[in-house]
């Protein structure tokens, strides 16, 4: 069982910054998912762009299909991860004109200048594909190429970690910003309740005067009325206690008096004897000892 925290920062502080923690771990579940997603779209749009440019370098010369190919398609995948590309140009009919053997001809129709992008293996590698079918320049309906593209996905892990590292430090630094401003809020904000703290510490004890609400935070007025209140009834019961003690020893003092009054008249009487004598001045002591207690 958690013990409830005592401390009202504590618990300003907790009660918005869990919250804050749970949305940014949320918002991290759905980036990490934006991001993947980001990193595959830029590793499609390359390969999209490495098939254009080799499709379009594909001639046919007498019957022939003759194909060039330019630096500027493997360019595109220039990156420090040494990711290994592959490619193939094949006819419709699956005849290889350039590239690796390796990669097997798709047996699926794709639509003209259309890119078909899926995942697979070369040897023991994962890589992302792109196979793009580009009608060669004869305006016959036959000659029509597919190219085939596979890049390895080093780049794209590496580009994926990279936007969710970045997007982790910007979340980060917003909670420590966020929690940082809380505690300043926080102590701002509980200055006042410390200020009535210490006023109420320094007036004199036995103090029955009432508090004063000008310029209180609303916040503290329910406590600051059930204070006053507390005090006028206080006040009341110790002045109804003052009450009865002066009318008590009043009535007290005023049957003390009396009774010294008739010791003293029997004092006075010719007939007492000396034991008699005694015993009204021992009277007389113990009602002058309770006439001082009394007063």
């Amino acid at each position: 069982m958690f013990k409830p925290l005592r401390s009202l920062k504590s618990r300003l502080i907790l009660w918005v910054f869990l919250p804050a923690l749970l949305i940014s771990f949320v918002d991290l579940l759905f980036t990490y998912n934006s991001t993947d997603k980001i990193a595959t779209l830029v590793q499609e749009q390359l390969l999209k762009s490495s098939a254009k440019i080799m499709s379009e370098q594909i001639n046919l010369i007498n019957g022939e299909v003759e194909f060039n190919l330019p630096p500027a398609a493997f360019e595109l995948f220039a990156s420090p991860y040494q990711d290994h590309v592959y490619y193939s140009i094949r006819s419709e009919q699956g005849k290889l004109i350039a590239g690796a053997d390796e990669i097997a001809p798709l047996n699926i129709d794709i639509p003209l200048e259309q890119a078909h992008y899926f995942s697979s293996r070369v040897g023991s590698e994962s890589v992302r594909f792109i196979a793009y079918a580009h009608a060669l320049p004869t305006g016959s309906a036959h000659d029509i190429v597919i190219t085939q593209i596979a890049q390895t996905q080093k780049g794209q892990a590496a580009f994926r970690q990279e936007l969710f590292m970045l997007t982790m430090r910007r979340h980060f630094m917003l909670l420590c910003m966020v929690l940082a401003g809380l505690m300043v809020a926080s102590r701002w904000a509980l200055r006042p309740l410390i200020s009535f703290g210490e006023k109420i510490t320094q007036r004199q004890g036995g103090s029955l005067e009432q508090l004063d609400t000008k310029d209180v935070p609303s916040e503290l007025l329910p406590v600051i009325s059930a204070m006053n209140d507390y005090v006028m009834r206080l006040d009341n019961t110790l002045s109804s206690y003052e009450q009865f003690v002066a009318s008590t020893a009043h009535q007290l003092r005023t049957s003390f008096a009396v009774l010294t009054s008739q010791l003293n008249f029997g004092r006075r009487s010719a007939t007492l004897d000396s034991t008699q004598n005694e015993v009204f001045i021992a009277l007389q002591k113990t009602v002058a000892q309770g006439s001082k207690v009394i007063n």
